[in-house]
Order: structure tokens, then C-alpha cells, then sequence
């Protein structure tokens, strides 16, 4: 993470660096200088068409360092009076190369400027060989000394991209613990008050107190941990495996007549097409609409409609209602197991549906329905082959 924001850091630099020498030397050369240097103005014009491509490239490449050595040579040798000033430059390509790589390869760097700028010491700048060699270990010293604590430092860095990720992996671990803790608790607390009224009842029943009230309240009370066991299951449920071509408004035409309830909701479907297929776990599919149905259902007032619509390599299925809505600061909290504003619901049929429609590269979004002004649940799946499996 770190070294790939260096990288594209250094790639942005060494372009804007090269802009603004390439202008500024334009400018100067023309305005104080006589003579034109046609030449240093075309090395200088390239390393900037160089350095913008090599902006595209997310690799680490050594030609690319090797290059920001070659142009800067190339341009001091027709431009020798900026040697005492541009000499420092060779030691950003070679620390930043040792700093994104902890490749030893930054030494070979260190020694091609360390010849190069000891070639213009001695043949341009015409230094004194009394002071040649303290000059020469001098640069070669602070050439081969950058090199090696970018080497370190690429080597610390790295060190704490991994200890980051161990950090965000006990968080991730944290939070998959936590949720399980709240689940579990949940489940806890579902079954713990039915468990109360069955235990309850049956110790009345034990003590002679025959009454039929005391029977069904053990029967509904069973009937609920059941269906509560059951849902839960059906979240992480593999379902039957077998893959089948559904049509999909004579599937949801028959999830309708089993969700008529005494209320009389009166429940429509629409759909341009009729014939539109999806390739799904049948049991899969049924589940994910049985849900989302039984929701709107449950919080209808009197109507409730479903369409259907395909859009590209996606199937867009609307399930509106005229309830009350959903709230704003509650959307993504209805998914999750066993959030339920519904006094007798378990919490888990929308997070049933919305886990099924993830597994085949869809989602469950919900907004306002702008037709009856209840809730819209619209549910979103690929057309895309899916791979085996994926409804776990």
C-alpha cells in the first residue's frame, strides 16, 4: 500500500519535474542566453514525453531509473556549466529505485552516476587530482550510503504493510466474533420465551390442570422455535444444488397464491414479458421471493405489487407495497439477522433473501415506492453464468 502510493508519487514528481525544467530552461535559454541549445531542448523534451507514459505503468521497472540517469547525463554533456548543480539529482532515482524495490540492483545505479559524475570531476570540471580522490569518495560515499538506506527503508516498509494487515485482519476477526456473538444472543433470546411458555404449560399440564389453551400454547410455541431453527438454517443452507431454467412470472405467480392472507392484500403482478428465464436453484429462488413477498405482505395495507423487467445481463424484480415505509436510518439494518420491526417475525427472512441473491452476484436494495408509497424492495440478479456452488 504504501510503496504503491511512493511509486505513483514518484512517477507524478519526476513528470512535473521534467515539465517545469523543460519550460524553464526554454524560457531562460531564450530570453539570457545567445546561442540556442537545440539539443539539450530535444533530450529534455523526450524525458518529458517519457516520464508522462511511464505515468500509465504500474510497474516497477529498473530501465525506468536507469533512463532518469541516462537523460540527465545526456543533458548535462551539452550543457556542462549546470554539472556542480544538477550532479545531486542522480541520487533521487537511485534511493527511490532501492526504496520501491529493496533490490541490490540500486547499487548497480550507484556506480553509473558515481562514474558518470567522476567523469565530468575530472574531464570537465578540471578538478585538482589533490582533491579528486576526497572528492571522488565523497560522491561515491553519498551514492552508495542513500542507496543502502532505501534498501532498509523498502525493508521497514514492508515490515509494516505486513503488521497493518495482521492489525486489519484481528479487526476483521473481531467483527466476525462480534456478530456472532449478537446472532448467537438473538437466538438465545428467540427461543429462550417460547421454551418459558412450553415449560409453563407443561408444568401446569403435569399438575392435572387439563386445559386445551395449555396445548396450543405448546403447539404454537414448538411451531415457533421450528420455524425459527429453520430460517436460520435456510441462511447458510446449501439448497438442493441442482441448477434449473425458472420462468420466472410462473414461479412468482405461485408464491402469490400461497401468500393470500385473511387481511385480503390484494397482490398483482406485472411483466412486459412473460418468458423471461433465470437459470437458479429453484428452492433458492422460491425462498428469496417467498421472503420479500411475506415482508411486503405483512406491512401492506391493501395492496401489493410485483413487477418484473430485464435490463442487459440483469433481472430487476420490484416488490412495492403501500406500508409504511422503511426508514432512512434503518435500510441496511433490516438485513441483518434477526432485526425485525414485526413483533412476530424471527428477523431472518430478509437477510435470508438478501444472502441468496449475493451468492448469485446480485443484491436486495430497498427505497420508497414512488406507486403506492410503502416500501420497494428491488431485487437485482446476473444473467451471468454462476459458478458451482455459489448459492452456500
Amino acid at each position: 500500500m504504501y510503496l504503491e502510493r511512493l511509486l505513483s508519487g514518484y512517477k507524478l514528481i519526476r513528470f512535473f519535474f521534467s515539465f517545469s525544467f523543460f519550460f524553464t530552461f526554454v524560457i531562460y535559454g531564450k530570453i539570457f542566453e545567445e546561442n540556442s541549445y537545440e539539443i539539450p531542448e530535444i533530450i529534455l523534451f523526450i524525458y518529458l514525453i517519457t516520464s508522462f507514459v511511464l505515468i500509465f505503468f504500474n510497474q516497477i521497472l529498473f530501465l525506468e531509473f536507469f533512463l532518469d540517469i541516462v537523460f540527465l547525463t545526456a543533458f548535462i554533456m551539452f550543457y556542462f556549466k549546470l554539472v556542480p548543480y544538477l550532479s545531486i539529482l542522480y541520487l533521487y532515482p537511485i534511493f527511490f529505485y532501492a526504496v520501491l524495490t529493496g533490490s541490490k540492483k540500486s547499487f548497480i545505479l550507484s556506480l553509473l552516476a558515481f562514474l558518470i559524475i567522476s567523469y565530468f570531476k575530472i574531464f570537465i570540471e578540471n578538478i585538482d587530482f589533490s582533491h579528486l580522490f576526497l572528492i571522488s569518495f565523497l560522491n561515491g560515499f553519498s551514492l552508495f550510503i542513500i542507496s543502502f538506506a532505501g534498501i532498509k527503508l523498502n525493508e521497514r516498509l514492508k515490515k509494516q504493510e505486513i503488521f497493518q494487515k495482521q492489525v486489519e485482519k484481528l479487526k476483521q476477526e473481531q467483527e466476525i466474533y462480534k456478530k456472532l456473538y449478537h446472532i448467537s444472543a438473538n437466538i438465545a433470546h428467540e427461543i429462550k420465551n417460547p421454551l418459558a411458555s412450553i415449560s409453563a404449560s407443561a408444568q401446569l399440564l403435569k399438575e392435572g390442570h387439563i386445559n386445551q389453551k395449555l396445548v396450543d400454547i405448546i403447539y404454537e410455541e414448538s411451531k415457533r422455535i421450528d420455524t425459527l431453527i429453520k430460517d436460520f438454517l435456510n441462511l447458510s443452507k446449501l439448497f438442493s444444488g441442482k441448477i434449473e431454467n425458472i420462468n420466472i412470472y410462473e414461479e412468482i405467480s405461485k408464491i402469490i397464491k400461497t401468500c393470500l392472507t385473511k387481511n385480503e392484500i390484494d397482490i398483482k403482478i406485472f411483466t412486459k414479458d412473460k418468458e423471461i428465464f433465470i437459470k437458479m436453484d429453484k428452492l433458492a429462488f422460491n425462498s428469496m421471493m417467498r421472503n420479500i413477498i411475506k415482508n411486503a405482505v405483512e406491512w401492506a395495507k391493501s395492496q401489493v405489487i410485483v413487477s418484473v423487467e430485464k435490463l442487459g445481463n440483469y433481472i430487476y424484480i420490484n416488490v412495492e407495497d403501500d406500508g409504511i415505509g422503511v426508514d432512512e436510518s434503518i435500510k441496511e439494518e433490516i438485513f441483518e439477522p434477526f432485526f425485525s420491526k414485526n413483533p412476530e417475525g424471527t428477523g431472518l427472512g430478509l437477510a435470508i433473501a438478501r444472502n441468496i441473491a449475493l451468492n448469485y452476484k446480485g443484491d436486495i436494495v430497498v427505497s420508497k415506492s414512488e406507486i403506492l408509497g410503502g416500501a420497494k424492495f428491488t431485487i437485482i440478479i446476473s444473467l451471468e453464468d454462476k459458478d458451482e456452488g455459489t448459492n452456500s
